[in-house]
């Protein structure tokens, strides 16, 4: 026995209450030199009231996202279809990532190649050449593809093979997230794992994808999946962790300040409705012959409310009293409060308050500037990935597929595919803040070399080779019609032809 415990047992002997307080103290002291030798790493760390996330889940991407993956799809739906704010943070993507569409340029160094080619890709691009279900266009399915990835968190498109399509034996067809399986763990056959309907190999490489096979209501139901090898597929979501196979909703970090929004501004309008109810009530005094007393409770017992609307008058029993809630108006931190989570759900998609809402009340010409150039740098990534991952495996798929089919008349093709298939992408640009100062300071950039026609055209979406063939025409028929604009003032200047001009122009037009 040590001479603490001895000390401990003689105090305990005198003063059982000294005692006790003093193994209280030694207590507390041990606690708190453990609280000290933690605090040595980080305090963050410490499990206590405020650091509760350090129970976070822990583990592999997918071990943390499969159980709640489904229920936050279901809820991203549900805000997607009942929700304003939801869709006001949802739909500035797709106008300004898609817009009226991202258009493609053939870059092989024969123009009129070139030209053969784009004509046959937005031939294909049409409803009724692209979709199996000859319902969306090309640049619809873009923007379905970004939806459903915001919403849902990934989306699969599969490459039909159809010999039976009106123009290029080449399709596709899009699959949502709802149709993958997850019941699948192995593939006996080959032994590779199964994650959520995504077949891996030892290396998490994509192998095949699994999908349910029924109708739309599902009630005919086939307990065979369908396996499509993963070059047939193009799986899009967006991937954040390196053991991720699957998507997340993107709306997931943000439903809760998007519902918080929807159930605050539910429960004003109620309180609304309610205060615009004003109802008068009589209480009478008992009436009628004997015998009837008895019966008017129960009568009124059939006919109370328990309901308000304007304007009633209520009657009741004797005796009976009601105490009417007379709620206020609307609440003055009601603007300040949805504001405040309509900004913090906006940033968590990386986009400005003012982008969603559309309320520039707030802004001035500098902020306003600021904010749009901000939110541009946040669509051209999402512009770039869907560019990557989606728009230049098709154009490839087509391109071939029309070769394939003699759409497409190149001897040397399948040999110098790299040369044939070199394009670029042309995605939506973005009108300027402040036109006249945008332009001259790009006026300025072109002269001093910094810049280019082309790099110029492509930050407005537009195509710099069609301008200068539209601007030749235009000059060409203004010289025939003989006006003259000077290209540095604008001024328009009419001139009489003579007549030899004019038998000039006959015999040219001859």
């Amino acid at each position: 026995m040590g001479l603490g415990q001895s000390i401990d047992r003689l105090v305990g002997w005198i003063s059982p209450k000294a005692a006790f307080e003093r193994q209280a103290y030694r207590e507390a002291l041990e606690i708190k030199q453990k609280q000290q030798d933690m605090r040595r790493n980080y305090d963050v760390g410490m499990l206590g009231r405020f650091t509760n996330r350090a129970n976070a889940a822990w583990g592999s991407a997918e071990l943390v996202d499969k159980p709640y993956r489904q229920r936050i799809l279901l809820i991203a739906r549900d805000l997607e279809r009942n929700n304003d704010i939801a869709k006001s943070i949802i739909n500035p993507f797709e106008r300004n990532v898609i817009g009226l569409g991202i258009n493609v340029q053939a870059k092989t160094s024969d123009d009129a190649l070139n030209q053969q080619l784009e004509e046959v890709w937005d031939e294909w691009c049409e409803q009724e050449n692209c979709d199996v279900t000859g319902q969306l266009t090309f640049t619809e399915m873009q923007r379905m593809n970004l939806r459903r990835i915001t919403v849902d968190g990934d989306i699969a498109v599969v490459k039909i093979y159809d010999p039976n399509a009106p123009f290029i034996p080449f399709r596709l067809q899009l699959i949502e997230a709802d149709v993958f399986d997850t019941t699948l763990f192995e593939n006996s056959e080959t032994g590779n794992r199964i994650y959520s309907g995504v077949e891996v190999d030892a290396m998490l490489r994509p192998v095949a994808y699994w999908f349910q096979q029924s109708t739309l209501d599902h009630y005919s139901y086939n307990l065979q999946s369908l396996r499509i090898p993963a070059d047939q597929v193009l799986h899009l979501f967006t991937k954040q962790r390196v053991t991720q196979v699957r998507g997340m909703s993107l709306l997931a970090s943000s439903i809760e300040a998007i519902q918080d929004i929807g159930d605050y501004l539910e429960a004003e309008r109620v309180k609304a409705r309610i205060s615009a109810c004003f109802a008068a009530y009589v209480e009478t005094t008992p009436q009628g012959v004997a015998g009837r007393l008895g019966q008017m409770p129960q009568d009124h017992q059939k006919h109370r409310r328990n309901y308000l609307e304007p304007g009633i008058i209520e009657y009741l029993l004797p005796g009976e009293k009601m105490d009417v809630a007379s709620p206020s108006g609307i609440n003055s931190n009601t603007r300040d409060f949805v504001q405040t989570n309509y900004r913090i759900s906006s940033a968590g998609q990386g986009l400005s308050y003012e982008a969603t809402s559309r309320d520039v009340s707030q802004v001035n010409y500098s902020s306003a500037r600021h904010s749009a150039l901000e939110d541009r740098r946040t669509y051209q990534p999402v512009q770039q990935w869907l560019i990557n991952h989606f728009n230049r495996d098709v154009y490839k798929e087509v391109i071939t597929a029309a070769v394939l089919c003699g759409r497409l008349k190149i001897p040397d093709f399948f040999t110098n595919q790299r040369k044939y298939l070199k394009h670029k992408w042309l995605p939506p640009g973005w009108d300027w803040v402040d036109p006249l100062k945008d332009v001259q300071a790009s006026k300025l950039e072109y002269a001093m070399g910094l810049t280019t026609l082309e790099q110029l055209c492509a930050e407005q979406g537009k195509d710099y080779k069609d301008i200068i063939e539209q601007q030749a025409r235009e000059r060409i028929l203004l010289k025939e019609k003989g006006i003259n604009i000077d290209a540095a003032t604008g001024v328009v200047k009419v001139t009489e032809k003579t007549e030899k001009e004019e038998d000039n122009g006959e015999q040219d037009r001859e």
